[in-house]
């Protein structure tokens, strides 16, 4: 019998933090999330420790890069055509969000990469491609079954230039401080 999942909790502006469980060669391997939205429809995240360095699909028109010197992201497989700009919150033109607490903005507007260049952009900038996404009850479920571990977000690991230890420094953040660490269950 499947048992349908409801969103018992908001996960927005948490960490979603792969279990070491998690199977190699997927692409939440080891993986880092922000999650973005959460609610009862589902939610939206974007991976942070995800490069491109081997870019094997055409990104013509995805990228105008000029002199910017950003490295490019995978936020996610879904919408893989679209870019997004996860940001530090000091810059505030056309956001689609921004959360105060965390310091944290995103925009998907390309007026940022000029804005960068002029020295008028935002401090801290990831460039992704793609998002993740969960429908109605999915987040929940992959939680409960210990695909994911949940913790607050950082905004020093958003933004930290080694993007191969995002999530051992998530990870021991969730296990080096049991009251930063939010169990699924405590929520059901």
């Amino acid at each position: 019998m499947n048992k349908r999942f409801e969103p018992i909790s908001n996960f927005s502006n948490k960490f979603l933090v792969a279990n070491t469980e998690m199977s190699q060669g997927t692409i939440f391997y080891r993986s880092v999330i922000y999650i973005i939205h959460h609610s009862f429809d589902g939610a939206f995240g974007l991976i942070i420790n995800q490069p491109l360095s081997n870019i094997s699909q055409n990104l013509e028109g995805i990228l105008s890069l000029d002199n910017t010197k950003l490295e490019l992201y995978l936020g996610g497989p879904v919408a893989t055509n679209k870019r997004f700009f996860l940001h530090s919150n000091e810059y505030n033109k056309n956001l689609l969000f921004q959360d105060n607490f965390s310091k944290v903005g995103l925009s998907t507007n390309s007026e940022i990469l000029k804005d960068i260049e002029n020295g008028q952009g935002p401090e801290n900038t990831l460039m992704m491609i793609g998002y993740s996404s969960w429908g109605s009850g999915k987040l929940e479920y992959e939680i409960e079954n210990n695909f994911w571990l949940i913790s607050e977000v950082d905004e020093n690991i958003i933004f930290s230039k080694n993007f191969s230890d995002k999530w051992e420094l998530a990870l021991n953040k969730i296990l080096g401080n049991k009251d930063r660490y939010i169990p699924f269950s405590t929520y059901c």
